[in-house]
C-alpha cells in the first residue's frame, strides 16, 4: 500500500466545523482508502472570527487575525479530537497539521508575531486533543523566512512544533 500525503486545504473545516462529518471525512476516508495521510493546511480565518473584512482569490478567503484567539484555539482543538475520535489516535497521528498558508505574504493581513499567536494557540489545542498529533509551521512562501524566529518563538515559549515547513518556489 502506498503511504504518500497530500496536502488539503480545510478553510472548510474553519466554518466552526459544520462540515467535519462530510466534508473533512469522506475526504479522509478517500484518502485513507487509497494509502494516503492528509497533510492539513489550517487555514482561512472564519468570516466570522476575522478581526476585520480582508479577503483573498476568488473564493474569498479571510486573511485577518482572529478577534479572539482563544476561540482560534477551541475550533482548531475540537478538529483534532474530532479527527482522533475518528480515525483513531494511531492513524490521526500520522496527518500533519501545518497552520495557515504563507503568513508572510498576502494570505495573512497580521504580522510574525500575530501568526505566532496564531501558531501557539493551534498547536497547544492540538496537542491538547493528542500529544500524537503533528503540527508545524510556519508555512512560509520563502525557505528562509521566519525560521529562525520561528523556532526560537517556539523553544521560548514551550510552544510544541513537529515539523518546520515552508513552500519554495523555483522563481
Amino acid at each position: 500500500m502506498m503511504n504518500t500525503n497530500l496536502c488539503v486545504s480545510v478553510s472548510l473545516v474553519c466554518s466552526f466545523l459544520r462540515c467535519v462529518d462530510y466534508n473533512v471525512d469522506s475526504t479522509v476516508n478517500f484518502l485513507l482508502s487509497v494509502g494516503m495521510r492528509p497533510i492539513f493546511e489550517l487555514s482561512f480565518m472564519p468570516e466570522w472570527l476575522a478581526n476585520g473584512t480582508d479577503t483573498v482569490c476568488h473564493y474569498q478567503g479571510h486573511v485577518d487575525p482572529p478577534y479572539d484567539y482563544d476561540e482560534w484555539g477551541s475550533i482548531i482543538g475540537s478538529l483534532g479530537q474530532h479527527l482522533v475520535d475518528r480515525f483513531g489516535e494511531q492513524t490521526a497521528s500520522e496527518f500533519y497539521f501545518e497552520v495557515w498558508n504563507e503568513p508572510n505574504d498576502h494570505f495573512w493581513r497580521g504580522d510574525m508575531d500575530d501568526y505566532f499567536h496564531l501558531y501557539r494557540e493551534a498547536a497547544l489545542a492540538l496537542k491538547n486533543a493528542s500529544a500524537k498529533l503533528r503540527v508545524g509551521g510556519p508555512a512560509t512562501c520563502c525557505a528562509d523566512c521566519w525560521m529562525n524566529e520561528f523556532v526560537s518563538f517556539c523553544s521560548n515559549t514551550s510552544t510544541p512544533f513537529d515539523f518546520i515547513s515552508t513552500h519554495a518556489y523555483s522563481s
